[in-house]
């Protein structure tokens, strides 16, 4: 403590000039037209929402209390299906990372769709779904990272902040809505793995929507 304050007493603070800023909501109009006018802004904004589709919460949640509700408790069952993605999260970015690039981010979205449809596909036993829950995380984070840098590096510095915030807002909206897509397909009375299965598949959708992206922007 006493070496922390010691930095502090010494710590010169420069006196800064605050810049004069245009209005609020016209900020925010110009961030948006910034976005849709920005073709490569946008349609990176919407492949980076695209891995906002892996908010598995629901799904976890739903497992624990119909699928595997006789194997262990519903806490239990979300806890170690947790604990297999949030490893699989951790482990798949050490992996990709050196591979991970433009030219080959198609095979990555691919890798994430049929990660998850091997997920579905093993769902019928609590143990051997760790496989694929594996599968199903494993691509996630590099994802993740490689196209929210995509977009910071392609946003002008001027629109930067508002460009991230409109990349988050989208990304927890597809989320959200998943969310609440899951629940509403389980009402209709649709199987978990039908639901995963068809999750794999908007990732596969995605790997093409990359293709093209590609082949057009970059």
């Amino acid at each position: 403590i006493l070496i922390g304050i010691s930095f502090l007493v010494r710590l010169s603070i420069p006196d800064f000039h605050q810049k004069t800023q245009s209005r609020f909501f016209i900020m925010i109009k110009e961030g948006f037209f910034y976005v849709l006018n920005n073709k490569i802004i946008f349609h990176l904004i919407l492949l980076h929402a695209f891995i906002g589709l892996t908010a598995y919460e629901t799904l976890v949640t739903l497992l624990a209390q119909h699928q595997y509700k006789e194997v262990l408790s519903a806490a239990l069952v979300i806890g170690f299906l947790n604990a297999v993605r949030a490893c699989s999260l951790a482990i798949g970015p050490m992996v990709l990372s050196k591979f991970i690039n433009d030219k080959n981010l198609f095979y990555m979205y691919l890798g994430q769709g049929f990660g998850i449809i091997l997920w579905a596909l093993t769902q019928f036993n609590f143990y051997i779904s760790f496989l694929g829950l594996i599968g199903a995380g494993f691509f996630t984070s590099a994802l993740w990272a490689y196209t929210y840098t995509m977009i910071q590096k392609n946003a002008d510095k001027e629109y930067h902040g508002r460009v991230i915030a409109y990349t988050d807002m989208i990304y927890l909206s597809f989320s959200a809505i998943i969310s609440m897509l899951m629940g509403f397909l389980f009402e209709i009375d649709l199987s978990l793995e039908l639901i995963t299965g068809l999750l794999g598949m908007i990732f596969i959708f995605a790997a093409f929507y990359w293709k093209w992206f590609y082949k057009k922007y970059l």
